[in-house]
Protein backbone atom coordinates (compact mmCIF):
# COMPACT_ATOMS: atom_id res chain seq x y z
CA UNK A 1 0.00 0.00 0.00
CA UNK A 2 2.99 2.28 0.80
CA UNK A 3 3.99 1.90 -2.68
CA UNK A 4 0.83 2.60 -4.28
CA UNK A 5 0.76 5.64 -2.62
CA UNK A 6 3.85 7.17 -3.71
CA UNK A 7 3.26 6.23 -7.52
CA UNK A 8 -0.34 7.55 -7.11
CA UNK A 9 0.91 10.67 -4.99
CA UNK A 10 4.77 11.15 -6.49
CA UNK A 11 5.67 9.47 -9.49
CA UNK A 12 2.96 9.82 -11.96
CA UNK A 13 2.25 13.36 -10.94
CA UNK A 14 6.26 13.80 -11.51
CA UNK A 15 5.98 12.04 -14.86
CA UNK A 16 3.17 13.89 -16.11
CA UNK A 17 4.91 17.07 -15.08
CA UNK A 18 7.45 16.26 -17.37
CA UNK A 19 5.00 15.13 -20.29
CA UNK A 20 3.37 18.40 -20.13
CA UNK A 21 6.54 20.66 -20.26
CA UNK A 22 7.94 18.59 -23.15
CA UNK A 23 4.50 18.72 -25.00
CA UNK A 24 4.80 22.62 -24.50
CA UNK A 25 7.95 22.96 -25.61
CA UNK A 26 7.05 20.98 -28.66
CA UNK A 27 4.30 23.19 -29.53
CA UNK A 28 6.49 26.54 -28.26
CA UNK A 29 8.96 25.04 -31.35
CA UNK A 30 5.85 24.33 -33.60
CA UNK A 31 4.63 27.88 -33.16
CA UNK A 32 7.64 30.00 -33.15
CA UNK A 33 9.79 28.00 -35.65
CA UNK A 34 12.73 27.59 -33.20
CA UNK A 35 14.50 25.22 -31.16
CA UNK A 36 14.50 25.20 -28.12
CA UNK A 37 17.60 25.04 -25.58
CA UNK A 38 17.67 24.75 -22.39
CA UNK A 39 19.37 27.80 -20.65
CA UNK A 40 20.48 28.03 -17.05
CA UNK A 41 19.57 29.96 -14.45
CA UNK A 42 22.06 31.12 -12.10
CA UNK A 43 20.82 34.36 -10.98
CA UNK A 44 17.42 36.47 -11.37
CA UNK A 45 16.88 39.63 -13.69
CA UNK A 46 13.88 42.42 -13.58
CA UNK A 47 11.97 40.67 -15.37
CA UNK A 48 11.51 37.00 -13.66
CA UNK A 49 8.06 36.10 -12.53
CA UNK A 50 7.39 35.95 -8.47
CA UNK A 51 6.38 32.28 -9.34
CA UNK A 52 9.28 31.33 -11.00
CA UNK A 53 11.45 33.19 -8.42
CA UNK A 54 9.69 30.98 -5.89
CA UNK A 55 10.03 28.07 -7.59
CA UNK A 56 13.87 28.33 -8.43
CA UNK A 57 14.26 29.39 -4.95
CA UNK A 58 12.33 26.68 -3.36
CA UNK A 59 14.31 23.87 -5.51
CA UNK A 60 17.67 25.47 -4.54
CA UNK A 61 16.58 25.05 -0.94
CA UNK A 62 15.56 21.45 -1.23
CA UNK A 63 19.25 20.96 -2.67
CA UNK A 64 20.61 22.37 0.01
CA UNK A 65 18.68 20.66 2.71
CA UNK A 66 19.19 17.34 0.97
CA UNK A 67 23.28 17.92 0.56
CA UNK A 68 23.28 18.68 4.02
CA UNK A 69 21.13 15.73 5.49
CA UNK A 70 23.02 12.95 3.08
CA UNK A 71 26.60 14.16 4.56
CA UNK A 72 24.74 12.52 7.90
CA UNK A 73 22.87 9.76 6.35
CA UNK A 74 19.80 10.88 7.29
CA UNK A 75 17.46 9.52 4.70
CA UNK A 76 14.68 9.45 6.41
CA UNK A 77 14.49 13.36 6.80
CA UNK A 78 14.92 13.74 3.28
CA UNK A 79 12.48 11.40 1.40
CA UNK A 80 9.37 12.80 2.81
CA UNK A 81 10.99 16.67 1.76
CA UNK A 82 11.56 15.31 -2.06
CA UNK A 83 7.94 13.67 -2.05
CA UNK A 84 6.45 16.47 -0.50
CA UNK A 85 8.41 18.86 -3.30
CA UNK A 86 7.00 16.59 -5.68
CA UNK A 87 3.60 17.36 -4.94
CA UNK A 88 4.57 21.40 -4.41
CA UNK A 89 5.82 21.25 -7.94
CA UNK A 90 2.66 19.98 -9.64
CA UNK A 91 -0.30 21.19 -7.90
CA UNK A 92 0.90 24.64 -7.53
CA UNK A 93 3.54 26.06 -10.18
CA UNK A 94 2.24 24.09 -13.16
CA UNK A 95 -2.02 24.29 -12.12
CA UNK A 96 -0.77 28.25 -11.38
CA UNK A 97 1.05 28.58 -14.09
CA UNK A 98 -0.78 26.45 -17.74
CA UNK A 99 -1.76 29.76 -19.41
CA UNK A 100 2.09 30.82 -19.79
CA UNK A 101 3.04 27.13 -19.82
CA UNK A 102 0.98 26.53 -23.17
CA UNK A 103 1.90 29.93 -24.78
CA UNK A 104 -1.20 32.21 -24.04
CA UNK A 105 0.63 35.21 -22.30
CA UNK A 106 3.27 35.74 -25.21
CA UNK A 107 6.13 34.32 -26.61
CA UNK A 108 8.66 35.22 -24.58
CA UNK A 109 6.57 34.70 -21.61
CA UNK A 110 6.14 31.06 -22.36
CA UNK A 111 9.96 30.83 -22.98
CA UNK A 112 10.42 32.37 -19.59
CA UNK A 113 8.02 29.76 -18.01
CA UNK A 114 9.24 26.23 -19.81
CA UNK A 115 12.94 27.48 -19.29
CA UNK A 116 12.00 28.01 -15.53
CA UNK A 117 10.27 24.43 -14.89
CA UNK A 118 13.03 22.75 -17.48
CA UNK A 119 15.64 24.21 -15.31
CA UNK A 120 13.74 22.82 -12.27
CA UNK A 121 13.19 19.25 -13.03
CA UNK A 122 16.48 18.81 -14.60
CA UNK A 123 17.31 19.67 -10.65
CA UNK A 124 14.88 17.35 -9.45
CA UNK A 125 15.85 14.46 -11.92
CA UNK A 126 19.47 14.48 -10.69
CA UNK A 127 18.80 15.19 -6.91
CA UNK A 128 16.45 12.33 -7.63
CA UNK A 129 18.61 9.87 -9.26
CA UNK A 130 20.35 7.49 -6.54
CA UNK A 131 16.74 7.42 -4.83
CA UNK A 132 14.50 6.75 -8.20
CA UNK A 133 17.14 5.55 -10.85
CA UNK A 134 14.97 3.77 -13.52
CA UNK A 135 12.57 6.73 -13.13
CA UNK A 136 15.10 9.01 -13.09
CA UNK A 137 16.64 8.08 -16.30
CA UNK A 138 13.64 7.50 -18.62
CA UNK A 139 12.40 11.22 -17.70
CA UNK A 140 16.20 12.46 -18.47
CA UNK A 141 16.20 10.56 -21.52
CA UNK A 142 13.04 11.98 -22.71
CA UNK A 143 14.41 15.82 -21.44
CA UNK A 144 18.37 15.36 -23.16
CA UNK A 145 17.53 16.16 -26.50
CA UNK A 146 17.08 19.65 -24.97
CA UNK A 147 20.69 20.68 -23.83
CA UNK A 148 22.03 21.49 -26.98
CA UNK A 149 25.47 20.93 -27.69
CA UNK A 150 25.77 19.02 -24.15
CA UNK A 151 23.15 16.61 -25.28
CA UNK A 152 25.62 14.43 -27.68
CA UNK A 153 28.71 14.62 -24.84
CA UNK A 154 29.46 11.39 -23.48
CA UNK A 155 29.28 12.42 -20.12
CA UNK A 156 25.53 13.50 -20.34
CA UNK A 157 24.77 10.09 -21.71
CA UNK A 158 23.18 8.94 -18.95
CA UNK A 159 21.53 10.65 -15.71
CA UNK A 160 23.92 8.89 -13.54
CA UNK A 161 26.85 9.98 -15.30
CA UNK A 162 26.09 13.53 -13.61
CA UNK A 163 26.84 14.83 -10.27
CA UNK A 164 24.18 16.42 -7.55
CA UNK A 165 24.60 20.04 -8.39
CA UNK A 166 25.84 22.32 -5.81
CA UNK A 167 22.82 24.55 -4.18
CA UNK A 168 23.09 28.67 -6.09
CA UNK A 169 22.88 31.11 -2.96
CA UNK A 170 22.00 33.57 -5.76
CA UNK A 171 18.56 32.07 -6.07
CA UNK A 172 17.22 31.29 -2.65
CA UNK A 173 14.76 34.06 -1.59
CA UNK A 174 13.51 33.14 1.35
CA UNK A 175 10.87 36.22 1.87
CA UNK A 176 9.66 34.85 -1.29
CA UNK A 177 9.49 31.29 -0.35
CA UNK A 178 7.40 32.31 2.92
CA UNK A 179 4.92 34.58 0.89
CA UNK A 180 3.97 31.80 -1.53
CA UNK A 181 3.47 29.93 1.62
CA UNK A 182 1.34 32.34 3.39
CA UNK A 183 -0.75 31.82 -0.06
CA UNK A 184 -0.93 28.54 0.34
CA UNK A 185 -2.17 28.20 3.33
CA UNK A 186 -4.96 30.97 2.43
CA UNK A 187 -6.08 28.80 -0.44
CA UNK A 188 -6.19 25.44 1.71
CA UNK A 189 -8.03 27.23 4.49
CA UNK A 190 -10.44 28.35 2.05
CA UNK A 191 -11.03 24.87 0.79
CA UNK A 192 -11.18 23.77 4.03
CA UNK A 193 -14.15 26.43 5.05
CA UNK A 194 -15.59 25.72 1.29
CA UNK A 195 -16.03 21.72 2.29
CA UNK A 196 -17.60 23.03 5.88
CA UNK A 197 -19.95 25.48 4.02
CA UNK A 198 -20.52 22.87 1.35
CA UNK A 199 -19.96 25.70 -0.88
CA UNK A 200 -18.64 24.07 -4.75
CA UNK A 201 -15.44 25.34 -5.96
CA UNK A 202 -16.31 26.86 -8.96
CA UNK A 203 -19.11 28.92 -7.14
CA UNK A 204 -17.25 32.62 -6.94
CA UNK A 205 -17.41 34.49 -3.39
CA UNK A 206 -18.78 38.10 -2.81
CA UNK A 207 -15.98 38.36 -0.55
CA UNK A 208 -12.86 36.82 1.18
CA UNK A 209 -11.18 38.39 4.30
CA UNK A 210 -8.02 37.36 5.54
CA UNK A 211 -7.05 38.19 9.35
CA UNK A 212 -3.06 38.53 10.52
CA UNK A 213 -2.05 39.33 13.30
CA UNK A 214 1.19 41.01 12.36
CA UNK A 215 1.90 41.98 8.69
CA UNK A 216 5.54 42.57 8.89
CA UNK A 217 5.51 38.76 9.69
CA UNK A 218 3.05 37.81 7.80
CA UNK A 219 4.88 33.93 6.89
CA UNK A 220 4.26 33.40 10.56
CA UNK A 221 1.29 35.05 11.54
CA UNK A 222 -1.90 32.93 12.40
CA UNK A 223 -4.19 32.94 8.84
CA UNK A 224 -7.90 32.96 9.39
CA UNK A 225 -10.11 32.94 6.63
CA UNK A 226 -14.15 33.91 6.55
CA UNK A 227 -16.21 33.34 3.82
CA UNK A 228 -19.27 35.78 2.79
Amino acid sequence: SGVKDIVKDAFIPWYNACKFLLQNIEKWESEQNKTFVYREITSYDENNNIMDKWLLSSIQSLLKFVREEMSYYRLYTVLPRLVKYIDTLCNWYVRLNRKRLRGETGEDDCFTALNTLYNVLFTMIRLCAAFVPFLTESLYQRMKKYLGENANKLEYASIHYLLVPEPNEKLINLEIEQLVGVMQRVILLGRTIRDRKKLPLRLPLKELVILVEDYEDIANAIVQVRPY
